[in-house]
């Protein structure tokens, strides 16, 4: 929608790679690269031509946003919009907050409008409480690990 709409020049995918053991199973390198192509090829589809796909491999939010930072620096861009899932969207802004330098890139978050989590009816489905219980743990997490990107 961005770059039809003109906002965006391009889009910038992640090279997904290898995902710790989580308790559901995690994802297999294989399942990843099917994930990576799908999304590829459903840009294709929708007649998205200026894809570009950052190299590093990356597992997760904790890698994906310096691997991000980086490429922008290596390419020149100043800017970028980052969309995500809207109930990420709150941990991404802090693991940016801890990553950005003085490079002067950018970043802006944007929760999808295609997010399956509505933050305004997250508690009356399954998979709203569910999808909330598991970011908010994450975002417990990663307030303890480094507290100073939460009060600063």
């Amino acid at each position: 929608d961005l770059v039809k709409r003109g906002i965006a020049s391009r889009v910038l995918i992640f090279t997904l790679g290898n995902r710790a053991t989580e308790p559901n199973g995690g994802a297999s390198p294989v399942g990843l690269g099917r994930r990576t192509e799908r999304v590829l090829s459903a840009l294709r589809a929708l007649d998205v031509t200026t894809v570009e796909r950052i190299p590093t491999p990356v597992s997760g939010t904790t890698d994906s946003i310096p691997a991000l930072l980086r490429w922008c620096r290596q390419h020149q861009v100043r800017s970028v919009i980052l969309v995500t899932n809207a109930d990420h969207s709150r941990r991404v802004q802090h693991v940016i907050a801890r990553n950005v330098d003085e490079s002067g890139v950018k970043v802006y978050v944007r929760p999808s409008p295609y997010s399956e989590f509505n933050p305004d009816s997250w508690w009356t489905t399954r998979g709203g409480i569910v999808r909330f219980a598991q970011e908010f743990s994450k975002l417990v997490i990663d307030g303890a690990t480094h507290p100073l990107s939460y009060v600063m």
